[in-house]
Order: structure tokens, then C-alpha cells, then sequence
């Protein structure tokens, strides 16, 4: 086969490369090939002058290949950059001439989906009504919120009513990395005095997580965030005579001497604004724009930092800093935080209206601070103040600080205490305000201890098996869900409901969704 009809990449200077698509079999699901009679020649002088980018060329062509989908047919994409140098860095060399042999693998089938699915939603069930969450934390939904709401809950039994969410942050964007087919039960507290009757005073308290996600990092050593790309509220609902009562139980805790004696945690905090889609286009959306401005400042609240631990900083963002072919232009970046300083510089790129519209870049960076603020203050540098422009993404701050309770709810989780066998001993300082500590081992399934003797430190030896979170708890004051509207009923109004079921989206949820696209 002889190399023509070759095609330019614009993001490396028009450098020609192969294409071809070949059909594959019905029920292909992957392909491999050779390239075989290969046959090649010098690069001419005169095309050396005119090539783009060939940096990274290396003893054999770089060949790519992915299977696709074209009305429902699989089909076969190959790519080859047709240039080698002999011996990694001798003269250069085109390919001229090749055949390809081309093997489908042929199942017959795609891969089985080995889930199990409920035989029917839970919604099929009961009454629902749907709450939103804007934070992290142990929420209160009283009596009284969902009288106002419209909820039937007068003379209603306690043990009727249950929580339901999966506290999963943003979904997976391919069906197969999410596991959950149905709503999770939560496991709730009803404080109802004690009189199976949920009334005037009564109140359901329960632990929800945001619509941010955090996950640990690949290294163990710090958290890592997923902001929503479509919302800043997650839902939960209130089902009533769906499912048995599930009911937070008392935190067992060990009567073994302690392995380790925690006084410290984990915190992690980020600053993620979405101002502004740089082509209009997409999901990704950045913040700060260095332009006009350029620099910004940002303050992360840690009281009570440990001096002594590092902190770690993520800086996320894009730059574009446009270049002639053969230029090597940057712009840098100046950065203090506290009392640390360093800089980095952002190369160049030629402009092309096929190509990249600016480059990303991520950078870590490590230092101790001594103060319970940490000031931020990033500078951009532009090569050229018109066309040199910068977009922050996201800064992501892990630091360690000492255990001590600090506004109406303190999470707390220590990393380092976690060992096989392990039993931790958390001291809690400050804590004579706190009433009761929430162990958010998994969300869907709390455990508390109450704590009645209101001591300015709290002790609670436990049993570190995989890194539990805690959550401390004064009775003052509780984070209350909003949105509090109806989503189905059982029988034959809930089937009515079905049908005008777009009426009975929540609108300050419809509002958020348009606005975030």
C-alpha cells in the first residue's frame, strides 16, 4: 500500500500522518494487526525544511489504533506517523510503502453486565418527597419544616419514616463504573420523645454529603476532589412506609488498651469557581481570568494547624501563551502562600484555529505553615500583556490540624492512624459544647455516641479498621434541608403523578440544572 492521501496534525505543525478505517464483523469486539513489507526512505532535504513538529520520533513509526462504532458497526481506525530515525538518532526516514494484516476478535457478544437488579424501584412504594443538600454534615428535618411543606406527617408513627440517598457525588460518565441500582436506606436518628409519634418538636436527624465528592489519592496520603459539573445540591429523599425504621445504633467501643493515641486529623478544603467555558463548549468550566487582573488572592480557614506536618497545594489551571513555529515563548507564574514563595513558567504554543485554545497545567506543591490562615496570592507573568491570558481551575489544599472542636460541627479522620488491628484513641479537645460524635464509617450506615458529661476533652477508643470519619456535634444548631417537594405516592395517585411528571420537578432544581450548562 503506498502512503498517500496523507493527512496534516495541526498540533504538531502539520505533520502528515496515515489514516484508514476498515469494516470489522458484526459482534467484534477488539482487533489487532501487523504492518508488514515495510518499506522506507530518506526524507528529502527540501521536505526536512517544511515538516512541523518532530520531536519525540523515535526508532520505529508511532502507530495508534482504537475500534469504533459507525451505525452500530464496529470498524477499525489506524494512525501512523510514518517517520523513524535509525537508531533513535540517526538521519530521518519516511515509510513509503506497507501492508496491513488486520485479526478481528470476534465474541459474539459485549461483555456481560453481572449486577443485580431489584424487582422493582422503591418508588413503586409508599409516599416520597425529595430534599436537597448544600454541604457535608449531619442535617435536621423537623416536624414542623415538613408540616409547612405539605407533608402528611400529622399522627403519623416515627417508625414510618426513613432517609434514602446514595451520597455518591457526581455520577460516573460511563454506565459501568456506577454499582448502586436503587436508593441506599440511610440510617437515621428520630428524636421523637420517645412516644412513637412523630409530632410538634419532633425531628429526624440524618448525615448528607454535598453534591462534591472527595475520594483518597492513589498514594494514600491525601484527598482528592470531584466538584459536580451540573449542580451544587445533592437530592435525598424522605420515603414514608416503604421500609422497615433504620435507626442509628451506639458506637461500640473497645475495652483493649490503645495502639494509638490520635490528637490530630486530615483536613482538605478547595476553592473551585465556574465563571467562564473557554470555547463555549463542553463541561469544563474555569474561574479566576488573568487578563486585566493579574493576580488573585484566596484564604483557607485551618485553626489550629499543625506547624510541624507539610501541606499540600494543588494548582490547577490554563494558560495560553501564543508562538511562531520554531518560537519557544512562556509566561510564569508567581505563587505565595504564608510565608512559602516559588514560581514556574507555562510554555508556548503556535496558534491554530484547529488546535489547542490554551494548555493545561497542574502543580503540587509542598511547605509548613504556623498561622490559622492560610493567605494564597497567585501572579500571572504574561510573555505578551494582550495576548497572554491564564484561567484558574481549581486550588485543593490537604493539611493536618490538631483535634480540637471548632464551630457547630467538626469532620475529623486520621489517616496515619489506620493499621491493621489498630485501635485509635481521638482525643477531642474543646469539646465541652459537644453533645453527641456521628462515626460516618460508611454514610449510608452512621454510628453515635452521645456525650453527657460535657467535658472539655473527649475520649473515644476505637476500632480502626478502615479509616472511619467522625463527626462532632453541638445541639445548637443544624444545617436544614431545602426543597422539601413531593416526588410520588403509592396506589393509584401515584400513577397520576407519573403522568405529569415533568410539573412535578422541583423548580429551584430545573433553575440550577439550566444554569450550570
Amino acid at each position: 500500500m503506498g502512503f498517500s492521501g496523507a493527512q496534516l496534525d495541526a498540533d504538531r505543525g502539520f505533520l502528515p500522518y496515515f489514516h484508514e478505517v476498515y469494516d470489522l464483523p458484526s459482534g467484534t469486539t477488539a482487533f489487532s494487526f501487523q504492518l508488514r513489507e515495510l518499506v522506507f526512505e530518506p526524507v528529502p532535504q527540501a521536505d526536512l525544511n517544511r515538516l512541523g513538529e518532530l520531536s519525540g520520533i523515535g526508532e520505529q513509526p508511532l502507530v495508534m489504533d482504537r475500534i469504533a462504532y459507525q451505525r452500530k458497526m464496529p470498524i477499525a481506525q489506524i494512525t501512523i506517523y510514518p517517520y523513524r530515525r535509525i537508531n533513535g538518532t540517526g538521519p530521518l526516514e519516511r515509510l513509503k510503502s506497507f501492508v496491513v494484516e488486520l485479526t478481528p476478535n470476534r465474541s459474539g457478544a459485549g461483555p456481560r453486565n453481572n449486577r443485580s437488579y431489584p424487582d422493582h424501584s422503591k418508588f413503586m412504594t409508599g409516599d416520597w418527597f425529595r430534599l436537597t443538600v448544600t454541604q457535608d454534615g449531619v442535617h435536621a428535618l423537623t416536624y414542623e419544616q415538613l408540616l409547612a411543606a405539605g407533608v402528611p406527617v400529622a399522627g403519623l408513627a416515627s417508625d414510618l419514616l426513613n432517609i434514602y440517598g446514595n451520597h455518591a457525588g457526581q455520577l460516573p460518565f460511563e454506565n459501568s463504573g456506577f454499582g448502586d441500582t436503587d436508593l441506599k436506606l440511610n440510617s437515621v436518628l428520630v428524636e421523637d420523645g420517645g412516644d412513637g409519634q412523630f409530632g410538634p418538636g419532633d425531628r429526624i436527624l440524618f448525615y448528607a454529603s454535598s453534591a462534591q465528592r472527595w475520594d483518597l489519592h492513589a498514594n494514600g496520603q491525601r484527598f482528592i476532589h470531584t466538584k459536580h459539573a451540573f449542580t451544587d445540591s445533592a437530592s435525598y429523599f424522605l420515603g414514608i412506609g416503604v421500609d422497615p425504621p433504620q435507626r442509628i445504633g451506639d458506637v461500640s467501643l473497645s475495652a483493649d488498651p490503645a495502639t494509638d493515641q490520635t490528637t490530630a486529623f486530615d483536613d482538605r478544603q478547595f476553592f473551585e469557581r465556574d465563571l467562564v467555558n473557554l470555547i463555549r463548549s463542553g463541561r469544563t468550566w474555569f474561574g479566576e481570568h488573568y487578563d486585566v487582573v493579574d493576580f488573585y488572592n484566596w484564604v483557607f480557614a485551618v485553626p489550629y494547624l499543625r506547624p510541624q506536618d507539610t501541606i499540600t497545594l494543588v494548582v490547577d489551571g490554563m494558560a495560553r501563551t501564543l508562538e511562531q513555529v520554531g518560537e519557544s515563548l512562556t509566561s510564569g507564574f508567581d505563587l505565595t502562600a504564608g510565608g512559602f514563595s516559588t514560581s514556574w513558567v507555562e510554555e508556548g504554543f503556535p496558534e491554530n484555529y484547529a488546535g489547542n485554545f490554551a494548555v493545561p497545567f497542574q502543580e503540587i506543591f509542598q511547605f509548613t505553615h504556623d498561622q490559622g490562615t492560610l493567605p494564597v496570592t497567585i501572579t500571572f507573568d504574561p510573555h505578551d500583556p494582550i495576548t497572554s491570558q491564564a484561567w484558574m481551575n481549581y486550588l485543593e489544599m490537604n493539611c493536618r490540624r490538631d483535634l480540637k472542636f471548632v464551630g457547630d460541627q467538626l469532620h475529623f479522620r486520621d489517616l496515619r492512624s489506620v493499621q491493621p488491628g489498630a485501635i485509635s484513641e481521638f482525643t477531642v479537645d474543646l469539646a465541652q459544647n459537644v453533645f453527641r460524635i456521628w462515626e460516618i464509617a460508611r454514610s449510608n450506615c452512621g454510628r453515635k455516641r452521645s456525650l453527657h458529661g460535657r467535658r472539655s476533652t473527649e475520649i473515644l477508643p476505637i476500632i480502626d479498621r478502615c479509616a472511619p470519619s467522625f463527626r462532632g456535634l453541638q445541639e445548637q444548631w443544624f444545617p436544614e434541608p431545602g426543597d422539601h417537594r413531593a416526588c410520588g405516592q403509592s396506589g393509584s395517585a401515584r400513577n397520576r403523578i407519573a403522568d405529569r411528571s415533568r410539573d412535578r420537578l422541583p423548580q429551584t432544581f430545573s433553575q440550577r440544572y439550566r444554569s450550570a450548562r
